[in-house]
């Protein structure tokens, strides 16, 4: 595969634009699951050509905020092509919302729960 292959996608291609236009098939998205020590989640999506790179950060200790402060154990489980949203309100229903974060919910001090979350 050339380097010009493993280029991030167009930006218009990243918000939903282009659909028909391009192949989109070398451009597929992958969701992540992570356990993390203390019962803790993170959930993420990214490019399936940098998946590897970006599990191996979080392996690494090199994540973000939320990551650092509670290491990560596994990976979980990977979804292809997915919607990050619904999987983290299903995580935070079963898990508890103060043990799971994810894209937009990546606060380390959240106040409650996100509106999203169904009420009980």
């Amino acid at each position: 595969m050339s380097q010009k292959d493993l280029k991030r996608p167009p930006k218009a291609l990243r918000k939903g634009k282009w659909k028909n236009d391009v192949n989109t098939q070398k451009y597929q998205e992958s969701l992540y699951v992570l356990k993390q020590k203390e019962g803790k989640w993170f959930l993420g999506k990214c490019l399936d050509e940098y998946l590897d790179k970006r599990i191996k950060r979080y392996l690494d200790g090199r994540g973000n905020e939320w990551t650092a402060t509670y290491p990560v154990l596994k990976v979980e489980r990977v979804v292809k092509n997915g919607n990050l949203r619904e999987l983290i309100l299903e995580y935070m229903e079963k898990y508890g919302w103060e043990n799971v974060r994810g894209n937009p919910w990546t606060s380390l001090h959240m106040e409650g729960p996100p509106r999203d979350l169904k009420k009980e």
